[in-house]
């Protein structure tokens, strides 16, 4: 099953409250799954901070030769505030 990058953002938003995340180019579904399933893994079984666990998430990918490229993981940012 394939979802678009924008279906992933709309979920962040939902998950983290006030705090999103988004990109600043489109880049790879896979990737973007990949990187959104360790996100959430960090910040919701490990309650790791947004911060930490997008930050996570993006080592985990770049350590992957399959996604080392930053094109797959440097793009996400978080917006909004976390409470």
């Amino acid at each position: 099953m394939k979802f678009g990058t924008t279906k992933y953002l709309g979920i962040c938003f939902l998950l983290l409250f006030a705090a999103g995340c988004t990109t600043y180019y489109r880049i790879s579904d896979q990737a973007t799954a990949e990187l959104m399933s360790r996100f959430y893994q960090a910040a919701l079984q490990n309650k790791q901070s947004p911060a930490a666990a997008l930050r996570a998430a993006q080592l985990a990918l770049w350590r992957q030769k399959r996604w080392d490229a930053p094109y797959y993981w440097a793009a996400f940012t978080l917006q909004g505030e976390y409470r």
